[in-house]
């Protein structure tokens, strides 16, 4: 679910003054979304007549690299933080041939506050495949992280944000944020599964078309155990066994490809 976290929220290409906004409420997201509002933004503004401005990055030798990032703040004085989005496993994310290591160092020292914290800054400037520095809209998908209505934000120039090689930038962008909530959906109540007998567990379907990026299970009754030679010893469970190597999980969920034979492919 596309929530609004924040609207109009600026970031600027020549200083670090950003708009700090709150998660819109607690829970798990698994991307955020940016809507362009109003603005520009570059980072080469020697030349004024050849400059190419962009919504969201630098437009230089090639067609355009992205510059912005989604910082979580841990420190609203200071506006020291960590990076959120885009990370390396980011949908469609790749680094640009420019991230020299001075932008690290200058990172760790302005932002960092000497802290060795040289992700702070997140990257110099990235590609994201399939979106451009001028889209109206551009998203950010995976990782996941949990949230909590009281965690702060804000959206970063790079270059502004680690005082690395913002003397020639220029501009400022508006943006409307959506954090991408996942929702916990029903599937079914009272599923069962058996430790002697996999034919009698609960066979169900997905709720609907769509990604799935995690399951939960519920404990409702009943207990199971690998081990029953002696009543008198068993140690009974929720998921899996206890034995003389501690507790471990039993428990999968399985794509059922044949109901009849109850032959399948391990998900979770």
């Amino acid at each position: 679910t596309a929530t609004l976290a924040k609207s109009n929220a600026c970031f600027n290409a020549k200083t670090s003054d950003s708009t700090m906004f709150n998660a819109p409420r607690d829970g798990g997201i698994m991307g955020v979304k940016l809507v362009y509002d109003s603005g520009r933004v570059t980072c080469w503004n020697v030349r004024p007549d050849e400059i190419q401005w962009t919504k969201w990055g630098c437009i230089g030798s090639d067609d355009g690299t992205f510059y912005v990032n989604l910082i979580h703040v841990l420190d609203v004085e200071t506006g020291f933080g960590e990076s959120y989005y885009p990370m390396m496993n980011t949908e469609g994310f790749s680094l640009s041939n420019n991230n020299p290591s001075e932008f690290t160092e200058s990172c760790e020292q302005n932002v960092g506050n000497g802290t060795g914290n040289v992700s702070a800054c997140g990257y110099h400037s990235y590609y994201l495949d399939g979106q451009g520095v001028n889209d109206t809209e551009i998203m950010w998908l995976q990782p996941s992280y949990h949230v909590d209505s009281d965690d702060m934000f804000m959206l970063q120039y790079s270059e502004a944000y680690s005082g690395y090689g913002d003397i020639d930038n220029e501009g400022e962008t508006c943006a409307d944020v959506y954090f991408l909530y996942y929702d916990e959906i029903l599937i079914d109540e009272n599923v069962c599964f058996d430790a002697e007998n996999p034919d009698t567990s609960t066979i169900f379907n997905a709720p609907f078309d769509g990604t799935l990026i995690g399951v939960k299970l519920e404990y409702i009754t009943g207990q199971v155990t690998c081990w029953n030679v002696r009543p008198d010893e068993i140690v009974w469970n929720n998921w899996g066994c206890v034995g003389g190597d501690g507790s471990s999980f039993y428990v999968s969920l399985i794509k059922v490809l044949d109901a009849q034979t109850r032959i399948g492919e391990a998900y979770y």
